[in-house]
């Protein structure tokens, strides 16, 4: 698309469909309701929504149409794209406070931070340039005229080259951060969504109807990757192994297996409007506008497990620890903070260590508590005699009063789910204190005492003879 006016708020067409689906749907489902119950039919109850897991923190007013979202690298701080205001908005997540609005040029589309956060890139559509904005002094340092409209940047994790999508001139260009030299590569079909491989030698950029794989080191395609019509949005998991597409129109996102270069599965869902995957490649948000929710994505189920409602959500991404998940409200002028709930962690069997009969152990089995917190508890088997488990913190403590073998399983549990792990083995019949078993240790007392008995005896005996003479 080609911009040379000035900014203008898009049209909202989105409005009417987020209008009248929903109306629609409703009139269908009350009109086979109806239906059912008047021919006396069975109806099967609906699968209740799961349980919700994620939270709602907050909601922070930009005072502003806000678009994209991005971290600084410990994540206290979020930049965020304003397109009306041709201003990126500096957001400190921790006061939930709009600390700076940093003036850029026109429509600020998208922005993109070098891997050690002191540099932001901003694609300005209607200036047809690139912003560089020193981060510590939080004001553009430089400008980079490409001549066309930047829709979507990305950074290589060496910090060295943007990569840049100009759907107009159906392009792609490479920018040198050293020496700002530009270098163009026509890859045709009105390239879009953009995202870098973690090992920063391969770009996928999405088209009118597939995936380019382009090489960085060479500027060249080397091949493409066939997806639906009018692919959106394009996310890679943590690993590269894995891209996932959604469609302006499709209702559904795409797994595709880069290496394979093809879909190898689908999970359905409404066409979403921003995608982004959890650090641990665990999970998948999209923003769903029309229905006015976050929908969480199960790569491996390819199901959906869970909804939060979110006005008018726009774009989505997830802090750098995986602890909170930021949605844009585009329309709203605002930004949503949740909470990722994950569930606990356990330490595997083969990582605790076995108890001592007659010493003290204070070992926790959860390597993660969860979020929220989970509470434990022994779920099957029993404890070695001398031990208990703490349902808060997960520590089992005490000191063990007797050897043999044992196996239990601890199970923790919060809303997000349940994680079980067995622990079996065998408490060796050797006492702590001394080293020696309790049959050895009884003998030594035995003896011990039989010899003092004899030494003691001698003395008195001694002694009677000494008073005799």
């Amino acid at each position: 698309m080609t911009i040379t006016t000035a900014p203008q708020p898009p049209p909202r067409t989105r409005t009417l469909r987020s209008i009248r689906i929903p109306r629609l749907a409703r009139r269908a489902r009350g009109v086979v309701l109806s239906l059912a119950v008047a021919l006396g039919a069975a109806l099967l109850p609906l699968p209740a929504p799961p349980a919700s897991a994620d939270a709602i923190l907050a909601t922070i007013p930009v005072g502003a149409d806000v678009d994209r979202i991005v971290f600084s690298p410990d994540g206290a701080l979020a930049y965020a794209t304003l397109p009306q205001d041709d201003a990126i908005a500096v957001i400190d997540l921790a006061s939930r406070t709009v600390l700076q609005r940093i003036p850029v040029g026109a429509w600020p589309n998208d922005i993109a931070l070098t891997p050690d956060g002191t540099t932001a890139f901003v694609a300005n559509m209607v200036a047809h340039r690139i912003d560089v904005i020193a981060l510590p002094t939080r004001t553009v340092a430089a400008s980079i005229v490409i001549g066309n409209s930047p829709i979507h940047l990305e950074v290589t994790p060496d910090g060295t080259t943007i990569v840049v999508t100009i759907r107009d001139a159906q392009r792609v260009l490479f920018v040198d951060i050293g020496t700002a030299t530009v270098t163009p590569l026509g890859i045709g079909a009105y390239p879009g969504e953009l995202a870098v491989s973690p090992d920063g030698t391969t770009a996928y950029v999405a088209r009118s109807n597939d995936i380019a794989v382009i090489d960085i080191p060479s500027r060249s395609v080397i091949g493409a990757i066939p997806v639906g019509v009018a692919p959106r949005q394009l996310v890679l998991s943590p690993d590269g192994a894995t891209a996932y597409v959604g469609y302006n129109a499709l209702p559904r996102v795409d797994i595709v297996d880069v290496a394979a270069r093809t879909v190898v599965g689908s999970i359905p869902t409404p066409a979403p409007r921003g995608m982004t995957v959890t650090p641990d490649g665990a999970t998948v948000y999209v923003t769903r506008n029309d229905q006015n929710e976050v929908a969480k994505l199960d790569p491996v189920t390819r199901g959906i497990t869970e909804t939060l409602g979110v006005a008018s959500p726009t774009s989505v991404a997830v802090t750098p620890d995986g602890s909170t998940a930021v949605v844009t409200s585009r329309s709203r002028h605002t930004i949503t903070l949740i909470a990722i709930g994950e569930v606990a962690e356990l330490v595997p069997a083969a990582d605790l260590p076995t108890p001592t009969l007659g010493a003290a152990y204070n070992i926790s089995v959860a390597r993660s508590l969860g979020s929220p917190p989970a509470s434990f508890a022994v779920t099957a088997g029993a404890l070695p005699a001398g031990l208990s488990l703490d349902a808060t913190s997960g520590v089992l403590s005490g000191t063990p009063t007797s050897a043999g073998p044992y196996s239990f399983t601890i199970t923790a549990t919060n809303d997000v789910g349940t994680t079980s792990v067995s622990y079996s083995g065998e408490i060796p019949a050797v006492l702590a204190a001394t080293g020696l078993d309790p049959a050895g240790a009884l003998a030594a007392a035995l003896a011990m005492t039989a010899l003092g008995g004899v030494a003691l005896l001698g003395v008195r005996r001694a002694g009677r003879t000494r008073q005799g003479d």
